[in-house]
């Protein structure tokens, strides 16, 4: 299989395995994660271009509600306005560029800290003292407003885009829609969103959560003996956008919950009952729908090539919180989710620190490994601004 004419920031031995089949290609080498020149060209080349998921909008329900989000270093808010419409602007004071917000809330202005510049939810300028000429019955004058960033939805899961000229999102996740199907319009609420801050690169967390191969070591006393990694496989051979992950569950083993609390979704598709199933959107999202809750995670590049956070978040029907059980219920999930984020946590670590030494060498993918594949000829592909002939079938 051979490539189009590229350029970027990669090298041609880096670029090198970009179109192999997965039974003769190897992992990305180790400068991909580690050099900071690398980490600055995925800042422009993906992070700034992409739809990027950052949570889930139950998590900001009322008029008013905002959060901070920061992704590669840019600092971004969240708001609900009066109207119920989500908004997403730059967190930067157009004065002097310090930042109007901070945390998460409930209010009715951004008010900057540094001179008490004020912006409604709309973005406008509505105060700027001893400056009245800036500001004019609520009007904002010399266009002087935050910045404002393309924000969308999918499965309720906010995402946000930094380049006016992107795909729209629907158009972009259009593959995903049968696949989503099932649980697209149910009513959902937080059971819980954890986060898993990180020292190593954002690609090594990523890859981690996308690995079936990785349950028969890191999660022998977790995960191995309901899903082993032996059995995982992936389905897509199509990954310009996304691909899967496959856990088939153990002889006698399944879905379960021991307190009772969790009322499932209606109408489930058919491998619902024999296997877990991840689905993995480029460059961060993945998310894993279950008879009993939707759990997602969120690779947050942080702003440097060694920092990131990990986002774990598991919705339920609202019928699963009123439950009497419901206390039992999260007490568990929360205890499975960080025992095996632990186990992920110190393999990361591992990989991070050997990465570091003329040692390491990069490996074959194993099945298990497929989607971890699909992802790195999708990363090749997009640092190299060209994507391999057979690209959308080359996963098999």
């Amino acid at each position: 299989m051979t490539a189009t004419t590229m350029n970027g920031p990669l090298s041609p031995e880096e670029r090198s395995e970009l179109g192999k089949p997965a039974d003769e290609a190897v992992g990305l080498p180790p400068r991909l994660y580690t050099d900071t020149a690398i980490f600055a060209a995925e800042k422009e080349t993906i992070f700034r271009r992409e739809w990027m998921a950052v949570f889930h909008e139950s998590t900001i329900p009322r008029p008013r509600d905002y959060r901070v989000v920061e992704i590669a270093g840019d600092s971004l808010i969240v708001v609900r306005g009066d109207d119920g419409r989500l908004r997403c602007f730059h967190n930067i004071c157009r004065h002097r560029g310090a930042q109007p917000a901070s945390g998460s809330g409930n209010c009715r202005y951004f008010r900057c800290p540094y001179h008490l510049w004020t912006y409604d939810l709309t973005g406008r300028l509505v105060g700027a003292p001893t400056m009245r000429d800036l500001v004019r019955e609520g009007v904002r004058v010399g266009n002087i407003g935050l910045n404002e960033v393309r924000v969308d939805t999918w499965l309720g899961y906010v995402f946000v885009n930094l380049d006016g000229a992107a795909q729209p999102l629907a158009e972009r996740l259009a593959p995903l829609t049968d696949v989503a199907a099932q649980w697209q319009d149910v009513e959902v609420v937080p059971l819980y969103e954890l986060h898993y801050p990180g020292e190593w690169n954002w690609k090594l967390t990523f890859e981690n959560a996308a690995d079936g191969y990785h349950n028969l070591g890191t999660h022998q006393a977790t995960l191995q003996d309901v899903t082993p990694g032996e059995k995982a496989y992936t389905g897509s051979t199509a990954f310009d956008v996304f691909s899967d992950l496959s856990l088939p569950f153990a002889e006698g083993k399944g879905w379960a919950d021991d307190t009772g609390a969790a009322v499932a979704f209606d109408n489930l598709p058919d491998w619902v009952p024999s296997e877990v199933r991840d689905y993995a959107v480029w460059p961060t999202f993945i998310f894993r729908p279950g008879p009993f809750n939707i759990i997602s995670t969120i690779t947050i590049p942080g702003p440097t090539v060694n920092s990131v956070t990990f986002v774990w978040t598991c919705l339920v029907r609202p019928e699963t919180r009123a439950s009497v059980t419901f206390d039992a219920y999260l007490a568990d999930q929360l205890r499975w989710s960080r025992e095996v984020q632990a186990e992920d946590q110190e393999a990361c670590r591992m990989v991070w620190t050997n990465m570091h030494s003329d040692g390491f060498i990069p490996g074959p993918y194993a099945v298990g490994e497929r989607c971890v594949y699909h992802f790195d000829q999708w990363y090749l592909a997009r640092m190299s601004g060209a994507r391999p002939e057979g690209y959308a079938g080359a996963g098999q």
